[in-house]
């Protein structure tokens, strides 16, 4: 997990949003590439707009948080995301030409965005269907069942991902398992709640009538 402007990002979606700036970027150039006229002027600036409207809908629409979704509700999300930026798309090639595409490469474009989109989003919940059932947990406290807590991830009848612990302590960062992050103090519980959204908020202060917030 990436701290970026004091918000924490799992590395996994930079991964994401990657992979869609070469999907559509791929699509925008292959529609052209089957005889479409693109429209006047340049490429680039339509395949840009493009990239940045569909990368907002598909955030808007919640799709950067893949093991929240199941499938039906993945195409719902997708579908939806994908019919408002071409609706923006389309009133900001009639605002601005030089971000117009041709009418034939503009329905290209957004159909083989559909198809690629999908698939791939697909494959995702194939490949990890058992992502989307394990509860992710965020530790309250570095306690001496710290490392149990994480030891037992995979182990239970109820897997679960530990997003990382807070704790006031001055010595929890020597005493965080391996592989796990001190995300903040106690004070930060609600706007990590908040920003990551855990399912779970466990509790495991050595002191709770000292610490607990």
């Amino acid at each position: 997990m990436l701290r970026v402007f004091r918000h924490y990002i799992p590395g996994i979606t930079f991964v994401v949003i990657a992979l869609d700036v070469s999907i559509v970027s791929a699509t925008a150039s292959l529609a052209g590439a089957l005889g479409s006229w693109p429209g006047g002027g340049a490429l680039w600036p339509k395949a840009a707009c493009l990239v940045a409207v569909v990368l907002l809908c598909l955030y808007l629409a919640d799709l950067y948080r893949l093991e929240r979704h199941g499938r039906r509700e993945l195409s719902a999300r997708l579908l939806s995301a994908l019919l408002s930026a071409a609706v923006i798309t389309a009133a900001i090639g009639y605002a601005v030409p030089a971000f117009r595409f041709g009418r034939l490469a503009f329905g290209q474009t957004f159909l083989l965005l559909t198809v690629a989109l999908g698939a791939w989003r697909s494959v995702w919940v194939t490949l990890d269907p058992g992502q989307r059932l394990r509860k992710r947990v965020l530790v309250l406290g570095v306690g001496p069942d710290a490392a149990q807590i994480v030891a037992l991830r995979a182990t239970g009848a109820q897997p679960y991902d530990v997003l990382g612990f807070l704790d006031d302590a001055p010595e929890a960062p020597e005493r965080v398992p391996n592989g796990c992050e001190l995300l903040g103090k106690s004070r930060d519980l609600l706007s990590l709640v908040d920003e990551l959204r855990p399912d779970l908020v466990l509790v495991a202060l050595a002191d709770m009538r000292r610490s607990f917030p």
